[in-house]
């Protein structure tokens, strides 16, 4: 049975000073069948219209928040689900008529790009492809942007339990988006960014080629696929990882403090040692506000007795059968707004008081504070390597 990939056309009105038609249903469908995308008798049946019961649900069923910085689509026309070899069909369409063109493998991006546009667009949705296989010879892994890390998590820990791969936390994030933004968790201190362990990359390109790169003869395409985004260059249609080796079982606890019982003391410590103490110690910190008025502090620390799939990698409490890593829905989506900062030297007292200050004040924040160093610490680049000591993602709820 042939995969499909699911194309979602969502059409806006954009105010001109002169008349202006914009692309409609039909026209798209004539472009795909005329380039080949489909046989004509096929279009109906795969096919998505706004008014199809189903059309909502598809579209949203893998975008975790509720809030985009972004207008959200009004007037959706059609989608049509063209095979994963006819992609470039697509990308001819997006150019000819003009259409913009977004690419969603898991939808985790903090402000909606994947799925949310001011112009006309479409969405190519590569959730059908997520093929995950695993070579134990070679220590490597081939993962389809359209899978998400708890499927690469739990197809690695089928075949071994000696192996697993640096990315996230949260297991319904897709490959595509994550490892092409970089993609941080709780191993990177030991073994870098998830970009640092790609060695090859499947991509389609603006000319809708299919070019296989490697660290050996990628160039410049592979270069910039490795966080520069996987929609950015073309299409990244998967990516050949190198598997690293883990303990069996790991060590976990975590320390909670209130200011009141020296929160602000423990974050000073923390940060003059995290980003330096031994790269085998992940300690991540969780500000956040306990009933209403005092933010509390957590250690998290992870290094050598427990199941590392189900609370070291996804953060699920102890027995979760790691079954739980297959899901790819989001079960609780709530209104929030995030965002990201990189620390290059320890906050001041000062600035820690003023901080939990604003906390309070706000009170629906969590601040999860990812230590750098070890690995990261020697891998000189630009940006978010180069001197940095820990990233700060804060999040508001505004439900």
């Amino acid at each position: 049975m042939e995969t499909l990939v699911v194309i979602y056309l969502l059409l806006i009105s954009v105010s001109v000073t002169t008349s202006q038609s914009v692309t409609d249903s039909a026209t798209l469908l004539q472009c795909l069948v005329r380039e080949g995308s489909n046989p004509q008798n096929n279009i109906s049946t795969v096919t998505y219209i706004p008014t199809n019961s189903s059309f909502t649900a598809v579209l949203r069923r893998r975008i975790p928040t509720s809030v985009s910085t972004n207008p959200q689509p009004q007037n959706p026309s059609p989608s049509s689900p063209p095979p994963w070899s006819h992609i470039g069909s697509a990308l001819a369409c997006a150019r000819d008529l003009p259409i913009q063109v977004r690419i969603r493998s898991g939808g985790h991006d903090f402000e909606g790009l994947s799925y949310t546009s001011t112009v006309p667009f479409f969405i190519i949705d590569m959730f059908n492809f997520k093929s995950v296989d695993v070579n134990l010879t070679e220590g490597t892994a081939w993962a389809d942007t359209g899978a998400t890390i708890g499927e690469l998590y739990y197809r690695i820990a089928e075949k071994s339990n000696v192996l697993g791969f640096p990315a996230g936390l949260c297991t319904t994030l897709g490959v595509g988006g994550h490892f092409s933004g970089g993609g941080y968790g709780n191993l990177m201190r030991k073994y870098g960014l998830s970009v640092d362990n790609v060695v090859g990359s499947g991509i389609v390109d603006s000319n809708w080629e299919y070019i296989h790169r490697s660290g050996f003869d990628g160039g410049r395409p592979f270069w910039a696929v490795r966080g520069g985004g996987a929609a950015s260059f073309g299409i990244v249609l998967g990516y050949k990882i190198r598997l690293v080796p883990v303990p069996e079982r790991v060590n976990v606890f975590s320390v909670g403090k209130t200011v009141g019982e020296g929160a602000v003391d423990l974050l000073m410590k923390w940060q003059s040692f995290a980003h330096s103490t031994d790269r085998n110690l992940f300690v991540k910190v969780t500000l956040t506000v306990v009933n209403g008025t005092k933010p509390a502090e957590e250690n998290r620390l992870y290094r050598n007795e427990m199941d590392r799939f189900g609370s070291v990698w996804a953060g699920f409490p102890i027995g979760t059968p790691t079954s739980v890593l297959l899901n790819p829905t989001v079960g609780n989506k709530l209104f929030m707004k995030r965002k990201s900062d990189y620390v290059k030297s320890s906050i001041s007292r000062t600035g820690l008081g003023l901080m939990i200050k604003k906390l309070v004040e706000v009170e629906k924040v969590e601040m999860n504070w990812n230590p750098y160093g070890g690995r990261m610490g020697e891998i000189r680049v630009r940006g978010h390597r180069s001197h940095i000591e820990q990233a700060i993602c804060s999040t508001l709820s505004m439900s």
